[in-house]
């Protein structure tokens, strides 16, 4: 008996250390991982200077040369247009073509300024690419009205609209105080293109012929696109959500007015190119002199887009 009171004891011992409870784990479930992608670096301020900035300015220079600058060249072609290959056509019908270069041009930019801000920059940049040195090549085989406005109208203005845009969204992000230059420096391939198009094609349809006038300088563009696409690397990274058109921005009365401005001043822009060797061919002037009045007006547009924008950065 009294090895059992001792036994019972030793069991209530409160001397005796009891056993550790471990706590138990929380067993309800973690929440999920989040897989939103991160988002990229800021890109930081803009290096304003440097060898890559100035590339950016030479590859947007010779895009600019292939799209604006080939649209004031067109007054060449219409002027051969309307006495050679297609003097069936009246000439409001053959500046159509150009018309319709012209107002791809602008209006593509604004499907393809929203792309190049999702990040496809080369993907418009190869497309547009294509286009225009495809379309010349063709322009170089038409005969028919209808092809020449396929070809040179529609195939090259798309290309045209593709190239333009971006050519002088990216300059504009690598530069801050001297930002008006650069875009200006850009922007004056527009002149350059419109002075040695014009008067070198004209001698090549006096030396070789229309044909192979047009594909030389369809081999001619193709070297310089690739050039530029070359050396063009967009900085700001990519934004993929967001519209089409910030219609928002209308609302603001400085923004609209400019907007209406340009439009307004576009509505007459392109008629001293494309009629200016004509009417000057039909009021007597000397015909060697009359095919240089279009590079005469576009190399004056240089000063234009050059001094202002450096007094601009003062």
């Amino acid at each position: 008996m009294a090895e059992k009171e001792n036994t019972a004891g030793s069991l209530t011992d409160p001397e005796r250390p009891s056993p550790e409870v471990t706590p138990t784990k929380d067993r309800s479930p973690s929440p999920p991982a989040s897989h939103a992608p991160a988002q990229p670096a800021a890109p930081g301020p803009p290096p304003d200077g440097g060898t890559k900035a100035w590339l950016q300015v030479l590859g947007g220079f010779l895009l600019v040369l292939n799209t604006w600058g080939l649209t004031n060249a067109y007054g060449v072609f219409q002027t051969y247009y309307s006495t050679e290959l297609l003097t069936s056509s009246t000439p409001s019908a053959i500046s159509w073509i150009g018309s319709i270069q012209a107002f791809l041009l602008l209006f593509v930019g604004i499907i393809c300024g929203r792309a190049l801000d999702a990040g496809y920059f080369y993907h418009i940049a190869f497309i547009g690419g294509f286009l225009e040195v495809f379309g010349m090549m063709m322009t170089s085989l038409a005969t028919k009205y209808y092809q020449v406005f396929l070809a040179q109208g529609i195939c090259v203005g798309l290309g045209c609209g593709c190239l333009f845009t971006p050519s002088i969204a990216i300059v504009s992000t690598y530069f801050s105080s001297k930002r008006a230059l650069a875009t200006g420096i850009t922007a004056s391939g527009s002149s350059v293109g419109g002075v040695i198009y014009p008067i070198i094609v004209r001698r090549m349809f006096q030396t070789i012929g229309f044909g192979w006038a047009v594909r030389t300088m369809a081999f001619v563009m193709l070297a310089t696109i690739s050039i530029a696409i070359f050396l063009l690397r967009p900085r700001i990274p990519p934004r993929k959500s967001g519209p089409l058109v910030i219609w928002s921005a209308l609302k603001e009365s400085a923004y609209a007015s400019f907007v209406v401005g340009l439009m307004l001043a576009f509505v007459a822009f392109f008629v001293p190119f494309f009629y200016g060797q004509t009417y000057a061919l039909n009021i007597g002037t000397n015909e060697n002199l009359a095919f240089y009045v279009l590079s005469i007006m576009n190399a004056a547009g240089m000063i234009g887009r050059l001094l202002p924008n450096a007094l601009g950065d003062k």
